[in-house]
């Protein structure tokens, strides 16, 4: 049988603690690929430098958070997360990121000229000229008159 923590709350603590944590650095990690691609549309600062410092320091913040505050290095039968656990937290968190980062920047982004596009040109270089908020509109409406044209 396995061990049990000596701490009952531990698990969802760790489990908490490790979503938050992945999405800090998730949310840095992103910003830095896009500021390395320049898609100016889903940066949260204009300027490159700021952002790319922005981004480390909250890679280390995070970093410091998970592993400066408790014991973090257990294994699973000791309160720790398993790898199942582990994947889906971190799968929910950078998708979560990648959702939060693009709803900022359309927020941010909203009174930005959009440049229309065509339903075949639409890519995820399109964010260079459009918002998340608007790519995801021109997908759906494409995939509404799909559905419409073969349901006739």
């Amino acid at each position: 049988m396995p061990c049990k923590s000596s701490h009952p709350n531990v698990t969802s603590s760790f489990e908490s603690d490790y979503f938050v944590c992945s999405f800090i650095a998730s949310v840095a990690v992103f910003q830095l690929a896009v500021a390395k691609a320049k898609i100016t549309n889903l940066t949260f600062s204009t300027h490159v430098r700021t952002t790319v410092v922005l981004s480390f320091a909250a890679l280390i913040l995070a970093f410091a958070l998970f592993f400066g505050t408790k014991e973090r290095n257990i294994n699973d039968f000791a309160g720790g997360l398993d790898a199942n656990q582990q994947a889906f937290i971190f799968l929910a968190s950078t998708t979560a990121a990648f959702l939060f980062t693009g709803g900022i920047c359309s927020f941010k982004f909203r009174k930005q000229p959009q440049i229309r596009f065509s339903h075949k040109e639409v890519s995820f270089e399109s964010l260079k000229t459009i918002t998340l908020a608007n790519l995801y509109i021109i997908k759906w409406n494409t995939l509404k008159r799909s559905i419409s044209r073969y349901s006739k």
